[in-house]
């Protein structure tokens, strides 16, 4: 019969990220954290924030851990025959959501067999009964489990600008175990499983681009095509890109448009309640018109080194400025000077175009 050393001690453990949140692509959020080590049996909710929904609609919760396990294991034979047993060493990593379900684990363990002598007398896991196996070191690899049921769609979301806790939790235990029906002593250690941990959020964006000058959409009026997703080029040779960061929610919009346009040319933002063209634009000036419907300006001004933003320090928020009702979607292109020869009479070009769907 295998009796358990009552100083069991599991694990030290560290939950190890690269960056605190970091974009990997426009539609993943990725979220880090590092615990510090702890000694014994490892159960702890680590900080990692829900879903920022002023981003857009939570599609899918990814998680990708990595478990290293350094384990040792003493045993005595304390029968008055000799043993022979199968050793387990090892331990289990696994990351919870709030409702207690995993969305992954990994159990990285060895087996070996090993036969001892009837009990030599003195309780020192050495001599002839005994057995002292120095620290084996176990490693997973990436493992990744995911889940997009509604349930936990919902958990994860969070209020838009302050998402709060996920209530995430991460568990690790030993593994260690001497199968036999003789009389073993064990004393198993685990002294360090380190788990990295990766949280990913999979989301459809409230941004999205459209009307681009760069053939996708109408022919530029000079068939002058910017790059993949810019405006119309300019005489500069380059079309002017219009993208976005931060959220886009009413109730906490910290959305920012930026457009990259020559130097400190004069750039203004439209707002618009409609696109032009089905979305594919048409010819204006040296670019393309996206936007259609009821337009207000947002802003205007020289640009810094190239590229021209709103709101700038003092602006009101994009929400605001454009009188956006929740919920409502609404469209952005910058407008900017250009004024040499080069295309039609015109002195002006014009950005893509940007979709917001915007939160509450």
């Amino acid at each position: 019969m295998s009796h358990p050393h009552p100083f069991f001690r599991v694990l030290r453990v560290a939950l190890l990220l690269a960056a605190a949140v970091a974009p990997a692509r426009a539609d993943q959020l990725c979220h880090t954290v590092t615990v510090p080590s702890t000694t014994g049996n490892y159960n702890v909710e680590v900080p990692i924030p829900q879903f920022d929904t002023a981003f857009g609609t939570l599609t899918l919760v990814t998680v990708t851990i990595e478990v290293t396990v350094i384990a040792t294991a003493q045993v005595e034979n304390l029968g008055n025959l000799p043993e022979t047993f199968m050793l387990v060493r090892g331990g289990e990593g696994t990351v919870l959501a709030v409702d207690g379900v995993p969305f992954v684990s990994t159990s990285p363990t060895q087996t070996t067999t090993h036969t001892l002598a009837a009990f030599d007398g003195t309780l020192d896991f050495g001599g002839t009964s005994g057995l002292t196996l120095p620290p084996l070191t176990l490693v997973s690899g990436a493992v990744v489990g995911s889940r997009n049921d509604s349930g936990v769609l919902a958990l994860y979301s969070g209020p838009p600008g302050n998402p709060g806790p996920s209530g995430t939790r991460t568990r690790a235990v030993g593994l260690s175990v001497a199968n036999s029906a003789g009389n073993l002593l064990t004393n198993f250690t685990v002294e360090t499983a380190f788990t990295t941990v990766t949280l990913c959020y999979d989301y459809t964006p409230r941004v999205a681009s459209l009307c681009a000058g760069d053939g996708t959409a109408a022919a530029c009026p000079c068939a002058n095509p910017g790059g993949v997703g810019e405006g119309c080029a300019n005489s500069f040779g380059f079309g002017a890109l219009l993208s976005a960061t931060g959220g886009a929610a009413v109730s906490a919009d910290s959305l920012t448009l930026s457009a990259s346009v020559p130097g400190t040319t004069t750039t203004m933002f439209l707002q618009s309640t409609q696109v032009q063209g089905a979305g594919q634009g048409i010819a204006f000036g040296d670019g393309l018109r996206c936007v259609n419907g009821t337009i207000l300006r947002l802003g205007s001004g020289g640009a810094a080194g190239g590229m021209a933003q709103y709101p700038r320090a003092g602006d009101p928020p994009i929400s605001v400025r454009g009188v956006v009702p929740s919920g409502a979607t609404r469209y952005y292109q910058a407008w900017y000077r250009n004024a040499a020869a080069f295309c039609t009479p015109a002195s002006f070009n014009l950005s893509n175009a940007l979709q917001v769907d915007w939160g509450t």
